[in-house]
């Protein structure tokens, strides 16, 4: 199975069900919490990705030089090379085969390959310990699973973390003067694009948090 077609299975489904049981309990659909969802399903399927990151850290450097070599021959960028190679069914959750991900995606930003980089600690922070929190608003959100001025309290802690990290990696990104060895196309592409979702949708969450903590309800969402 392609890659992309597998990312886009996974977070589909978890986006599915979450919207799913939120018109169950809600007898309605709510275009911010579909929007979240979209977000909570994300970080997961990308955290677990992090702890992959850390996980097979030591082949980063192998594998990058391998999606080099590949765009060498078929002039196609490692971003969608990657996306577009087909995984074994039984690899596609393999620690190996979401480091490779990585890999290719060092081509971008060579933090990856550096385990002492800003870049690849704030990842790896993030697939380590956003998961369980970001579980508990996806489940909150979805339910009212904690009162809402708990979870309002929860998503503005997290939130702005998200926010706080994805700019420190910016920074970083500017300043390291990756941007400098890329076109134009790759930093908007495979760089600047996903990256702007752990900031467009936060902001968001942020609104949805303070909504929460102010109301006592969430009413926001649609409950």
């Amino acid at each position: 199975m392609p890659f992309w077609l597998f990312t886009t299975f996974v977070v589909g489904t978890l986006i599915l069900i979450g919207n799913l049981f939120a018109y169950n309990a809600n007898g309605s659909f709510n275009l911010i919490y579909f929007l979240l969802s979209i977000f909570f399903a994300t970080n997961l399927f990308i955290a677990y990705a992090e702890i992959c990151l850390h996980l097979r850290r030591d082949s980063i450097e192998i594998r990058s030089r391998y999606w080099f070599e590949n765009q060498s021959v078929t002039g196609k960028s490692p971003a969608a090379a990657f996306l577009t190679s087909v995984i074994p069914w039984k690899k596609l959750l393999s620690p190996s085969a979401l480091a490779d991900m990585w890999a290719a995606y060092s081509h971008y930003d060579a933090s990856y390959r550096d385990k002492r980089s800003a870049g690849f600690v704030l990842d790896v922070m993030n697939g380590y310990f956003s998961p369980i929190p970001t579980l508990i608003l996806y489940i909150s959100f979805t339910n009212g699973f904690l009162p809402a001025v708990l979870a309002g309290s929860l998503g503005l802690m997290m939130f702005w973390l998200w926010i706080y990290t994805t700019v420190s990696y910016a920074i970083g990104f500017v300043f390291g003067e990756e941007h400098l060895k890329l076109s134009s196309y790759e930093t908007i592409v495979w760089v600047c694009l996903p990256n702007l979702l752990w900031i467009v949708f936060p902001v968001l969450g942020m609104y949805v948090s303070f909504q929460l903590v102010l109301t006592w309800s969430y009413r926001v969402l649609g409950m």
